[in-house]
């Protein structure tokens, strides 16, 4: 017995041998992340069978009417794992499947790991698609989501019939069934002329319209933040931009910005279309808004970045402007501004090529897709002739790291791979 592992066993087995009913210390863990601080404990079942779920827990063992860690193993599922059981609410039973409560745990994750689980039943987790599919479907389950508001008021929302289907159906929502729950005090929409702010739906402040940020910079608006566009020729209804007042003179209108990689940028062309993300934090401002946006006047561009050493570089352009969807949202891109910090124009390969996202294959090097290798949107083009994809990459999903691929400008003074992106532009 040379692991905290086969000790584990060790009393998993006697436990069964002996049907008693035995209390082990165990660090709480989902997807090999542990917390070995903990002092909780979870019960063994006191049965050769383990139970299936939490409802099975606490309808056959006493010792079990408590929230905690438990082992269970759904019907077809090749081993007993632990999970966290619910019994405060309603009536207690509930395998809990997910949990949020304070932003500890990364949920930025790829399939394999929604697949597998992470987190700490400790605190914040989410169980595994691959298990909350073999317990969905051995049973009829009821969901119940419990959320608390930003100023401390609870609800809940309930569904009759809950399942997933396997990975091969690709853990689709199968069934939710009928709706219920207290949620009638929540606002869930804010009519015209108001915005959800405070739990409450409030005035909309900003009752100007501009047709960028520069405009909004000359009518008095000097200080950063986000304001409302409508550019000449968008027929939609007027949309919110974040606005750099300070750099360089101010009046940038903002089109891209990654901060720390908690917006996904691993995107299809409809959300790259659209736009994503948190104008704040972490955006694009989406290709059609671009589109009309630049259609407007001629603009400048600047891309500011900063690397891995923790340096700060930018590259100026005397014009930028894309084409409409149609034209697959085209690059057209101007001199590049001898001011530029970066040391080398890395965007010469990227003018006049189209967008791309990775089921939208425009980059024309035959036989290669260069979003799909990158995973996210961008004007990927051909360089000499060669299959060299690009020189600048600014969406890639690893940001602030070497893990490939990263957002990347080659040919700086200092390290290509960036840790911070930002892409604006201003009229000339």
């Amino acid at each position: 017995m040379n692991t905290m592992s086969d000790l584990h066993h060790l009393i998993q087995y006697l436990c069964l041998l002996c049907a008693t009913c035995i209390c082990w210390d165990s660090a709480q863990t989902i997807g090999g992340e542990s917390n070995t601080n903990l002092d909780n404990s979870y019960f063994f079942y006191q049965r050769p069978e383990y139970p299936r779920d939490c409802n099975e827990i606490k309808s056959e063992c006493r010792s079990s009417s408590s929230n905690g860690v438990y082992v269970i193993k759904p019907d077809g599922y090749s081993e007993p794992f632990e999970v966290f059981c619910n019994n405060d609410v309603d009536s207690g039973g509930w395998t809990v499947v997910h949990r949020r409560i304070d932003g500890s745990v990364f949920f930025n994750r790829p399939w394999e790991e929604y697949k597998k689980g992470f987190g700490f039943l400790s605190s914040e987790f989410w169980i595994g698609n691959e298990k909350l599919a073999y317990i969905t479907n051995q049973a009829n389950y009821e969901l119940r989501i419990d959320m608390v508001l930003s100023n401390g008021s609870s609800f809940y929302v309930e569904y009759n019939a809950f399942r997933i289907t396997d990975d091969w159906g690709s853990f689709a929502l199968n069934s939710v069934g009928e709706y219920s729950g207290n949620e009638s005090s929540v606002i869930t929409y804010c009519p015209p002329g108001t915005i959800f702010k405070n739990v409450t739906c409030e005035p909309i402040q900003d009752t100007e319209v501009f047709t960028d940020c520069y405009h909004a910079y000359q009518s008095g608006h000097q200080e950063d933040g986000v304001f409302t566009i409508q550019p000449s020729e968008w027929t939609g209804e007027p949309f919110k931009v974040l606005c750099n007042m300070s750099i360089d003179g101010g009046g940038w209108t903002v089109l891209q910005r990654r901060v720390n990689g908690s917006v996904s940028f691993e995107r299809n062309w409809e959300e790259y279309k659209n736009g994503f993300g948190i104008l704040e934090h972490e955006i694009w401002l989406g290709n059609d808004k671009i589109y009309y946006l630049t259609k407007q006047k001629n603009y400048e561009l600047r891309m500011d970045m900063v690397n891995l050493d923790e340096d700060a570089y930018f590259a100026k352009y005397n014009l930028f402007r894309i084409s409409d969807e149609n034209s697959k949202y085209q690059l057209q891109l101007g001199v590049y501004d001898s001011t530029s910090t970066t040391s080398a124009d890395s965007m010469d390969q990227h003018r006049n090529q189209f967008f791309s996202t990775p089921e939208r294959d425009n980059d024309q090097i035959g036989g290669y897709n260069c979003a799909g290798y990158y995973r996210d949107g961008w004007w990927y083009g051909d360089k000499d002739g060669s299959t060299d994809c690009a020189d600048v990459y600014f969406n890639p999903p690893n940001i602030g790291t070497t893990t490939y691929p990263y957002p990347y400008w080659q040919n700086l003074p200092g390290s290509n791979y960036l840790m911070y992106t930002d892409i604006k532009i201003r009229p000339v």
